[in-house]
């Protein structure tokens, strides 16, 4: 249905879901930013001409600020918000992924239930399928986004598979029944990030690193300030296969 929709600036990123689009536009300093109201005016236009009536009551923007004194865009008939979810990615204003990961976690302990209810009658193997099937997939879900987060949800995040842990097992066991939520998230990464550098077509291709000219088994680790940046996708994924390239 929005197929054939084109951006007429070259700023924005725009990204189409069935009859959804969902578009990403920089704001730059000094500048009235007139960009972001032409694109939505080619939006409102192009949808008159092809008889498609837009829902205003879902459309929402969020401003992300790189500076405290940033300010935002106003969109007319776009609602502000503070949150947004995207295919079931709750992003936040402060760009942090605790409010997904509260989410995510309150989905998958919920569906410990369901562990709870089949545990009795399966197999321990079969228990683990279930775990994998309505607890692990919310979770894991998009959760190279959210790689290198703070100790606090890392913690959180365990502690609900730990729960399943015991439901499978007992309150004493400690195999190693249910593989490391973290190593689990590193592994989707990483495998995210090198399939990402081979492929110049994908999103991600622009922004990683490229490969050093004296090792082409390592990629130049990117310069960051700040811890958060240190521990974001593209800096920590880095860190993560030239170290294991070694």
């Amino acid at each position: 249905m929005v197929a054939d929709f084109q951006l007429s600036t070259p700023f924005p990123c725009l990204i189409k879901f069935a009859d959804d689009f969902e578009i990403a536009y920089p704001l730059f300093v000094n500048s009235d930013n007139t960009h972001v109201i032409n694109e939505h005016n080619a939006l409102i236009q192009w949808s008159t001409d092809n008889h498609l009536c837009i829902n205003h009551r879902k459309c929402f923007s969020l401003f992300i600020p790189r500076t405290i004194s940033a300010t935002p865009i106003n969109i007319p008939n776009v609602n502000s918000v503070d949150e947004l979810k995207l295919l079931g990615v709750t992003f936040t204003s402060n760009f942090n992924f605790n409010v997904h990961i509260k989410n995510i976690i309150a989905t998958a302990s919920r569906n410990l239930f369901a562990l709870r209810t089949v545990k009795p009658f399966i197999s321990r193997k079969n228990c683990v399928s279930v775990y994998s099937a309505t607890v692990r997939t919310h979770l894991e879900y998009c959760s190279s986004l959210f790689i290198g987060t703070s100790f606090c949800n890392t913690l959180a995040l365990d502690y609900v598979q730990s729960r399943a842990h015991r439901i499978i097992c007992n309150s004493s066991c400690d195999c190693s029944l249910l593989p490391s939520l973290t190593c689990r998230c590193t592994d989707h990464a990483v495998k995210l990030f090198l399939a990402s550098s081979k492929d110049p077509t994908h999103i991600l291709n622009p922004i990683l690193p490229p490969v050093s000219i004296l090792n082409p088994n390592r990629f130049i680790q990117p310069s960051s300030r700040t811890s958060r940046r240190l521990n974001s996708f593209v800096p920590f994924v880095t860190n993560v296969i030239n170290d294991f390239k070694l």
